[in-house]
């Protein structure tokens, strides 16, 4: 089944300079996959924001770091919704640092992370904060609750949906957590211990597949990164293995704009494929994780998004050093602007994988 040409513009003519992708096929996708897949993300500016630190530690993970709980509350009319962060800083440092965002809709309540190894499985504060990076945790489920019933409850109801678009285009969860993680970078923009200008974001899974979207509608992102996003995300969905549209819109049809789920049985009509979203990246670094044995997530449909959505790259002549046949299990490509490693093991998020992210970071934040 053909793919969709990622550089060929809706009148038919090749783009071939950074300034056409900027100017016409940049936009040509971002409304694709508004329209497609993620539903259009309301620009509504709030009547008013309050933001609280609900909790400070000066001594945080044994003492290594400063610790924060912030709160952001938007008020539209009557109605509002809350943005919330968890945010470790290293201690001891007298310039701002950079960060490692990840975006965690899987967490039902505020969590803290300070209990030996201060660490839940995604995101291990004190390993990321040893390289010298600020470690904040995008508490997503609080402006949209990742629940077929109660997914409306935040930011989906409080502010008014997007005006003059299609029908079908509504945004659902994943479009709302995207948003909370752009409204986190508002606050670390204005920071002092936090290089707002220097912020990596990622998520695993359905929070990877948010990753790339916020990454691909904030361009304040400074590097944006996706770890077994699969269906809907990182995965080229043409002839690919393990999750189809039709596995994903039956179980959680609330993460997509209404329009996805009229492509479960009719793939060969979507509009798009997942290279396109990839691209959306450039020119800034990008990095995609996989796992060997995440056969639900296709490793091999991942790296084919990969490799051809970094054709964006090309156009502004940054250096891609991704092989043509997909890297062995334990391989990490880290040269060039777009990076690729391969985990062993199934689908997660480990200190494996936050190693290999901040190695590639490294080069551009730092």
């Amino acid at each position: 089944m053909a793919l969709p040409e990622l550089l060929t513009a809706l009148d038919g003519h090749r783009i071939t300079t950074a300034k056409e992708w900027e100017e016409i096929r940049r936009p040509e996708i971002m409304k694709i996959i508004s329209e497609n897949l993620f539903g259009y993300t309301p620009q509504h500016k709030p009547d008013r924001v309050l933001t609280t630190i609900l909790e400070e530690d000066n001594a945080s993970c044994g003492g290594k770091n400063n610790y924060r709980k912030v709160r952001s509350t938007y008020w539209w009319g009557k109605k509002s919704c809350d943005v919330v962060a968890n945010i470790y800083v290293p201690k001891n440092i007298s310039h701002k640092v950079p960060a490692m965002m990840m975006v965690d809709p899987f967490l039902g309540e505020l969590h803290r992370c300070e209990e030996p190894p201060y660490l839940y499985s995604f995101f291990p504060p004190d390993f990321i904060t040893d390289r010298g990076y600020a470690a904040v945790q995008v508490v997503a489920s609080i402006t949209s609750p990742d629940d077929r019933v109660r997914y409306k409850e935040g930011v989906l109801s409080a502010m008014p949906p997007a005006q003059n678009k299609p029908e079908g285009t509504t945004w659902g969860c994943i479009g709302a957590w995207a948003w909370a993680t752009s409204r986190v970078l508002d606050y670390l923009m204005d920071c002092d211990d936090i290089d707002g200008t220097k912020v990596a974001v990622s998520g695993c899974s359905r929070a990877g597949k948010t990753a790339l979207w916020c990454g691909a509608q904030d361009e304040r992102i400074a590097v944006v990164m996706s770890n077994v996003s699969g269906t809907g995300g990182a995965a080229i969905i043409r002839g690919k293995v393990g999750e189809h549209i039709s596995d994903i819109v039956a179980n959680y049809p609330f993460w997509f704009c209404p329009n996805y789920q009229t492509y479960a049985q009719r793939v060969e009509d979507f509009p798009m494929d997942h290279h396109f979203l990839m691209a959306m990246a450039a020119p800034r670094p990008g990095y995609l994780a996989s796992a060997s044995e995440d056969i639900w997530a296709d490793i091999d449909a991942e790296y084919l998004a990969c490799t051809l959505g970094s054709e964006a790259y090309k156009l502004y002549d940054k250096p891609i050093a991704l092989p043509e046949i997909r890297p062995e299990s334990d391989k990490q490509v880290i040269d060039g602007y777009f990076g690729y490693h391969l985990r062993p093991g199934g689908h997660d998020l480990t200190p494996y994988d936050w190693k290999r992210y901040m190695d590639f970071c490294d080069k551009f934040l730092k």
